[in-house]
């Protein structure tokens, strides 16, 4: 389920986890900034689609191209880009980025359809986690 939220109509954080856990989406243009620090916004503006290792998988809606993904690890992110899965920007560990990669090979396919979903501002589905 998705719905846009006009300013105003979330009244309390715990309203919009609750929103965010239940699967709503909002685009943060119209979120009040009151609810949230920075941090939170950024983190609500770029859905998890996947967290293995301590490592969080990310898209923005209607990101600019490359087709890519950012992966974030104990405050390091990295741009990852799909078709390659080269770094585009960032710098995550050596062995974390050796674990995105290795988890990026396997969900190639699933990395673009999110990408695409992203571009048509739909909801991202979650990919299975490296184990």
């Amino acid at each position: 389920m998705s719905r846009a939220y006009k300013n105003g109509d979330v009244q309390s954080r715990l309203e919009l986890q609750l929103l965010i856990v239940a699967g709503d989406t909002h685009p943060l243009d119209r979120c009040p900034s009151r609810l949230t620090t920075g941090a939170e916004r950024h983190e609500l503006s770029m859905p998890r689609i996947s967290v293995f290792f301590a490592i969080t998988i990310s898209m923005y809606w209607d990101d600019h191209p490359p087709p890519h993904f950012h992966a974030i690890c104990e405050g390091r992110e990295s741009k990852v880009a799909i078709e390659s899965l080269d770094v585009i920007a960032g710098s995550l560990s050596a062995a974390d980025h050796r674990r995105v990669r290795a988890w990026a090979g396997l969900h190639r396919v699933e990395l673009l359809a999110n990408w695409t979903r992203g571009m048509a501002h739909e909801p991202f589905e979650q990919i299975e986690p490296l184990s």
